[in-house]
């Protein structure tokens, strides 16, 4: 399965921030995540390609203001940041697989709320993310990803993705692959 993820960003005061939003629980949904910060993103829907789902996504997860105006951006404004590939194992003991194709967007226009996936948004400068509160993988791989290492990370998780069950692998790379339109 593809998803994708993205993170706001933007300087105030000289310094970055990253906009990070904890996920909500869902019914009907597979609620990985849920609690957790992370960026807007979710699955590549068949014909879509990388950035056109996060366009979509955004719009989704980024919360109508009263006169539905939501949060915009343009593909061509997102920077792809990281491939990280996520092994899952299921309560059962089944597994699944997850290739999230991460960007970095500095240009958007409108103001993220809280909507019925995520919690109200919050701005945390670049050096002092919450990790603790964050996918289990991230304190890996983000800030060498956000810092512009282009790279690919490896890991498995188990219970809802909220357990790491082995080292975060990490491979640089001196290109990603191009945003492709999923089947």
């Amino acid at each position: 399965m593809k998803f994708v993820l993205c993170y706001l960003a933007r300087r105030q005061d000289g310094k970055i921030e990253i906009l990070l939003s904890r996920k909500k629980w869902r019914e009907g949904s597979k609620n990985i995540g849920v609690g957790r910060y992370n960026g807007y993103g979710g699955i590549i829907e068949a014909g879509e390609t990388e950035r056109q789902a996060i366009v979509r996504e955004i719009k989704e997860e980024s919360g109508p203001d009263n006169s539905g105006v939501i949060v915009s951006t343009l593909p061509e404004d997102m920077q792809k940041i990281a491939v990280t590939t996520f092994r899952n194992i299921n309560p059962d003991g089944t597994t699944f697989e997850a290739e999230v194709h991460d960007f970095l967007c500095w240009k958007w226009e409108g103001k993220p709320r809280e909507s019925e996936e995520k919690e109200a948004p919050e701005w945390h400068p670049i050096g002092a993310l919450p990790f603790s509160d964050m996918m289990p993988s991230d304190p890996y791989w983000l800030l060498k990803a956000l810092g512009g290492w282009k790279l690919r990370a490896y890991a498995t998780l188990e219970k809802n993705q909220t357990v790491l069950v082995d080292s975060v692998g990490i491979q640089y790379v001196g290109e990603l692959p191009e945003d492709q339109e999923v089947a």
